[in-house]
């Protein structure tokens, strides 16, 4: 199910969503096997018209013939809000939002799908069994599924401070509330600021077991709740700074990338080009990052020690095997053996780190941990008892530089 938004003749008016839910179609279609069939568009220019009605009922249609081991998709790109929340359980006082294209025709937030209603939609409603990606890109959009996730230290530092814009290229897919809402924004906002501080407490955070722990759901978002997304123009085709970076990431990697690792380049594009926005993505458990984007498996090359990881990695390379020397001491050779596997942890450490700074590909971090192995099998092999003895300095490898779907 994919939605572009441009909100056309309206003083609203973006330029690139449109584009957007075209873009994702045709590499679902392409590089993903979904058949066109499969795909409900919702723009203004095709299909179903982007209303909050017509959206709300085709999300529920999304999972209504979803089995055991079905993939949904669900992208939207157009205007995002904050509004404020009337239940007193956000700490910020706010509630995040998507606007269709009818959400001025009521007073807010009567039109508006706010993140309570997208969680109880988009996840609550998930079959179990069932995996689904989705992804916001739209203003405020963070923690639009309002799901947990694991801690992201650079997320949290782009929290703290105030709405950052600095977007080149187009306006921000922002919406801003009516003068009315904004002065219940600042009451709601007082209302949580009075709790004490062990109160404080977000609303449906998925617990990591329990009732959610057979359906996964991934939730990429184009910024942080206090940031805008760029409705941008990137080789003169207006579009998403984020859905871009989604799409320039996935070609790089050949369509076959963790989520997390995915996460990663998206925000290394945007860093290359010059957008402040942090995108984002969250699951209701840490372990689905490693997960391939739009798979159901583990990605065995997933960088989970890179600097930016909003996960600590659970990877690492396989046990290698020894090959004693004839004759040679046990004692010696176990010190050995502890000396050079050690050794190998610590690089393996550096180089993953390295290798996820600069994002390098599957193919090269392949290489590299081949060669790794490889060095250690000479090093065991070529080295005597009495060398070991005598040899517990640090080791130094030379590396090469160039080492049934339904959207």
């Amino acid at each position: 199910m994919l939605i572009g938004i441009n909100y056309i003749g309206s003083k609203n008016q973006l330029e690139g969503c449109i584009n957007d839910a075209k873009n994702i179609k045709k590499v679902l279609v392409d590089k993903f096997g979904f058949r066109e069939h499969e795909i409900q568009l919702l723009t203004e220019d095709h299909g179903l018209m982007p209303t909050k009605k017509n959206i709300v009922a085709s999300i529920k249609s999304l999972y209504e013939d979803a089995g055991p081991n079905s993939l949904r998709v669900f992208h939207y790109s157009g205007h995002g809000t904050q509004v404020h929340d009337e239940t007193g359980t956000e700490p910020d006082g706010k509630n995040e939002a998507i606007c269709p294209v009818d959400c001025m025709d009521e007073p807010w937030p009567a039109r508006l799908i706010v993140d309570d209603d997208l969680h109880k939609l988009l996840y609550d409603g998930c079959p179990d069994g069932v995996s689904a990606f989705c992804f916001f890109d739209c203003c405020h959009s963070g923690t639009v599924m309002d799901l947990g996730s694991s801690d992201d230290p650079v997320a949290a530092r782009a929290n703290e401070g105030a709405s950052i814009e600095g977007l080149p290229g187009g306006p921000g897919r922002h919406l801003p509330p009516p003068d009315e809402v904004k002065q219940k924004m600042v009451d709601a906002k007082l209302k949580a600021n009075r709790w004490p501080t062990g109160q404080k407490q977000k609303l449906k955070i998925v617990p990591h077991t329990g009732q959610y722990s057979s359906k996964n759901l991934w939730t990429f978002s184009g910024c942080q709740d206090n940031q805008t997304s760029a409705d941008a123009t990137i080789g003169s085709t207006s579009q998403g700074a984020a859905t871009w970076s989604l799409l320039t990431t996935l070609k790089e990697r050949n369509f076959n990338v963790s989520c997390h690792d995915l996460l990663e380049g998206m925000r290394a594009q945007l860093r290359k080009g010059s957008y402040s926005q942090i995108p984002a993505l969250s699951c209701q458990d840490p372990s689905l990052y490693r997960f391939q984007y739009l798979g159901n498996a583990p990605v065995t090359s997933y960088l989970g020690n890179a600097p930016l990881s909003p996960l600590k990695s659970t990877s690492s390379l396989p046990a290698p095997s020894y090959q004693a020397d004839t004759g040679a001491d046990t004692q010696a050779e176990n010190e050995l053996t502890r000396f050079v596997t050690n050794s190998l942890k610590d690089m393996q450490g550096n180089v993953t780190s390295l290798s996820a700074q600069m994002f390098l590909g599957m193919d090269q971090m392949d290489a590299l941990m081949d060669d790794l192995e490889k060095s250690l099998g000479h090093l065991v092999a070529d080295t005597s008892v009495d060398n070991a003895a005598e040899h517990h300095g640090p080791l130094s490898l030379a590396t090469s530089p160039h080492a049934a779907h339904r959207a």
